[in-house]
């Protein structure tokens, strides 16, 4: 599978985690199935920024048929799995709160602020990626 097929899975398939985690979280009475899409617009506006440049880069014109170099590849493909596990984990961590009536409030709080911060290593790692191809 070709690189930028691997970085569109990764992708998709952290956000679809994420968003199967907010179901899990429903099922087990964490939150209510009302509540969750406030919760979704929030998880959505973490992934779609990345996702939707990601989406954009696949409809580019190709200048060559060249492949990216092994580093750029590296790079992009190892600051999203970096991006995704931590996305998933401080999301996940809500299980061990259950009883708090707000920890999945402040855990969406954290996660914002982790995307935040990791964009600045996430987007130009991608964008030198598919600037390469």
């Amino acid at each position: 599978m070709a690189y930028r097929s691997w970085l569109s899975l990764i992708w998709l398939a952290g956000a679809g985690i994420c968003c199967a985690l907010l179901l899990v979280f429903a099922a087990r009475d964490i939150i209510l199935f009302a509540d969750i899409p406030p919760f979704l617009e929030r998880l959505m506006s973490i992934y779609l920024p990345i996702v939707a440049m990601i989406v954009g880069f696949w409809f580019a014109e190709k200048n060559a048929a060249t492949e990216a170099p092994p580093t750029a590849s590296r790079i992009a493909i190892g600051t999203s799995l970096a991006f995704n596990a931590l996305m998933i984990v401080v999301l996940a961590s809500t299980f061990w709160a259950e009883s708090d009536p707000t920890a999945l409030d402040v855990r969406m709080s954290v996660m914002s602020s982790y995307a935040t911060y990791m964009a600045l290593l996430v987007g130009p790692a991608i964008g030198w990626f598919f600037g390469k191809q």
